[in-house]
């Protein structure tokens, strides 16, 4: 018996600190993170940005030597001369070294310069690969917040249409009450349970759709703070100075310098090109016609003379290309910069909404429990209650809603900025959560 209740109180704590660990709430900076670490779409993009830096080495690997050792072996019949035809049959074996150096080709350069943009592209993709899974989480996380708050909500207002409707009922057999104040109380707790009913749904799907980006289940989320501040000072005002910082428009600049790099490329295939060529051959064979050593060093002058104009459409080809970059970072910078006034605007009347909610509610609050004294003293009727109640709901579902509104369009602001981060998700949410 000793031992036993050595190990239950030995497990105990193990317990105790798994069970609470399990009902820790998931908060939306710690979501994010999950979702950075778990998300296949997000660690496929960070693999493939991963390997453009093969790429480049590939570019790179131009400008050495190029060594190459062929090895050839076999059976090698043969006539000597022309006065004797007896033909001869040997094991035949040889080999060549030779090594090629790049001496002038401007073209591997620039290549390289352009690689070095590719990679930083590759990996301005990925971190827009992040901001755009931090928006979807958020959106997802507040979705679910507010299908959480209404499931709450409508249960909360069944309950009270449930005992309305019993206390009516008692009332009626009493003679305190009608007929028609019954079907009446009987309508809005039925309307409650279709509520509840629908909420239940979108709880389940919110909760999948965070589930699917994050890759975890979740159990508890951290309750709304009742008074949520109006002053979100990690939003700031970019200017269009500062736009570089948008992911978008940072790929846009990128791509336009690589167009540029193109044309460059394609260009310096009009010119020559030279190479150092090194070689030597050995061949084992008793065939006086063969060279028994043969070793060679030149430098060999490719020069371009007709291709059919070839090189010259490329070169067109990538002039356009590079026109339509241009087009396509002017066209970024502007949707970017009207987005950013949007986001700003409908920011700002979130923000203004969400203080006329607040009062609201208040007010709302204390016209119900003043009309729940007033119809307990008879002043007022079951009619005036339920309305009172009703529009206490409805505002309440108007405030989530709201709120949900402010916390997607906060995460977008900073995504537009490229200002998705752990660090200002917990800032954010701080000013959210109890």
């Amino acid at each position: 018996m000793n031992n036993k209740s050595f190990w239950y109180k030995s497990l105990l704590p193990i317990l105790f600190i798994s069970i609470s660990s399990e009902a820790a709430p998931l908060y939306l900076s710690e979501a994010y993170e999950l979702a950075i670490k778990n998300n296949h779409a997000y660690r496929s993009k960070h693999l493939e940005s991963d390997s453009v830096q093969y790429a480049q080495e590939q570019r790179e690997s131009k400008l050495y030597p190029q060594i190459q050792l062929a090895l050839n072996g076999g059976l090698h019949d043969y006539v000597q001369n022309y006065t004797s035809q007896t033909e001869i049959s040997e094991i035949y074996k040889s080999y060549t070294l030779s090594l090629s150096q790049p001496l002038y080709h401007p073209e591997i350069f620039i290549s390289i310069d352009q690689g070095n943009l590719r990679t930083e592209g590759a990996e301005t993709e990925t971190y827009k690969s992040s901001q755009d899974l931090g928006i979807d989480v958020a959106k997802a996380y507040f979705e679910l917040i507010s299908a959480r708050q209404s499931l709450e909500l409508a249960h909360t207002n069944h309950r009270f249409y449930l005992l309305k409707y019993t206390r009516i009922e008692q009332m009626l057999v009493q003679g305190l009450s009608n007929k028609m104040d019954l079907l009446d109380t009987q309508l809005y707790r039925d309307r409650a349970s279709i509520e509840i009913n629908v909420a239940t749904k979108k709880e389940f799907l919110a909760r999948r759709k965070l589930e699917n980006l994050i890759l975890v289940p979740i159990s508890e989320l951290p309750a709304l703070s009742p008074v949520i501040k109006t002053s979100f000072e990690s939003v700031k005002r970019y200017g269009t100075e500062e736009l570089t910082s948008n992911p978008d428009l940072k790929l846009a600049i990128l791509s336009r310098r690589i167009a540029q790099h193109e044309i460059d490329i394609r260009t310096y295939d009009h010119y020559p090109k030279i190479d150092l060529s090194l070689s030597r051959t050995q061949n084992d064979t008793n065939d006086r016609v063969v060279y028994k050593t043969d070793n060679r060093a030149f430098i060999q002058i490719s020069i371009p003379i007709y291709q059919g104009g070839y090189t010259r459409a490329r070169v067109n080809e990538a002039r356009l290309l590079h026109d339509a970059a241009i087009e396509k970072e002017a066209e970024t910078q502007q949707n970017t910069l009207y987005r950013l006034e949007e986001l700003t605007q409908e920011y700002d009347l979130n923000i203004q909404n969400l203080a006329i909610l607040d009062t609201a509610r208040t007010s709302a609050e204390l016209n119900f429990h003043a009309i729940e004294v007033a119809q307990k003293s008879g002043l007022k009727s079951q009619v005036d209650l339920l309305e009172a109640r009703a529009k206490l709901y409805q505002i309440e579902q108007d405030r989530l809603k709201q709120i949900t509104s402010l916390g997607i369009n906060h995460i977008t602001l900073l995504g537009i900025n490229g200002k998705v981060n752990s660090e200002n998700l917990h800032t954010f949410e701080k000013q959210l959560f109890e």
